[in-house]
Parts: structure tokens; C-alpha cells; sequence
């Protein structure tokens, strides 16, 4: 048991530590596979993010917290772009 006291200086210096934004050298969130794999998949089928979203009547910036990033639409060059060294 703590006083009040005690709880006080501990959480003052919890946050002097940073553990009230997350953990100092805390590991890297776990990325699912299986939705990598379905949004891969939806590319390759053409579609984007933005019709993802509309498709679970969703906000855009819902289904980036939902899937923690993982939505995120492949880079695609546009048709008829053509890519060419610059020197």
C-alpha cells in the first residue's frame, strides 16, 4: 500500500521518465500478416483506400487506426507516366 504521498512522488517521477506518453525503449507494435495480406491483395485488385473505406462506411482515418497503418495505398506510377534517369 501506498500514501498518497508515495503514489504522488512515484507518478511524478514515472512521467519524468516518460512512461505517461509509453515505454522508453519500448518495442515496435506487432504487424499483423494476414492484413497485410488482404490489403495487398485489394491493390492488386485495384483498389484504394479511399474506396475501402466508403466500402465499410468508414472515415479514411478510421480504418489508418483500425489497422494500425497497414492501409496504406501502394505507391502506383499514373498510366502513360514514364520514369527516366536525370543526370
Amino acid at each position: 500500500m501506498l500514501t498518497d504521498w508515495q503514489y504522488r512522488s512515484m507518478c511524478i517521477d514515472l512521467t519524468q521518465r516518460g512512461y505517461r506518453t509509453g515505454e522508453p525503449d519500448g518495442t515496435d507494435r506487432d504487424k499483423s500478416r494476414v492484413w497485410k495480406q488482404v490489403f495487398d491483395h485489394l491493390w492488386q485488385e485495384g483498389k484504394t483506400k479511399d474506396t475501402i473505406a466508403r466500402t465499410l462506411n468508414l472515415p479514411l482515418d478510421e480504418i489508418e487506426k483500425l489497422t494500425f497503418g497497414l492501409a496504406a495505398d501502394p505507391i502506383r506510377p499514373q498510366k502513360g507516366s514514364q520514369l527516366r534517369v536525370v543526370k
